[in-house]
């Protein structure tokens, strides 16, 4: 019957040119988890899509307010452009 105790056998070495990555520390992996989704490729496009658009409606809210300002100087007209612009 054959040894079949391999508890005391080094790894074999990697080929010359093999390039072995490092193991991953537990705090990494931990780290790493919630960024797991980010591997799917149509979860990554539509997760950079939508903050493209998020950008893009802050930068909206920002620009009509600061147009507002300088147009009329009165909050309350900040307050109800940015209350209409919410309306459907």
């Amino acid at each position: 019957m054959a040894n079949t105790d391999h508890r005391n056998e080094e790894p074999p070495s990697p080929s010359p040119g093999v390039v072995e990555s490092a193991p991953k520390s537990a705090w990494l992996q931990k780290f790493l988890i919630p960024f797991a989704s980010l591997e799917n490729r149509n979860f990554r496009l539509l997760w950079l899509s939508d903050m493209g658009q998020s950008s893009a409606m802050w930068a909206d809210q920002v620009a009509r307010s600061w147009l507002t300002w300088q147009l009329t100087e009165s909050a309350t007209a900040i307050g109800l452009v940015n209350v209409f612009r919410a309306l459907p």
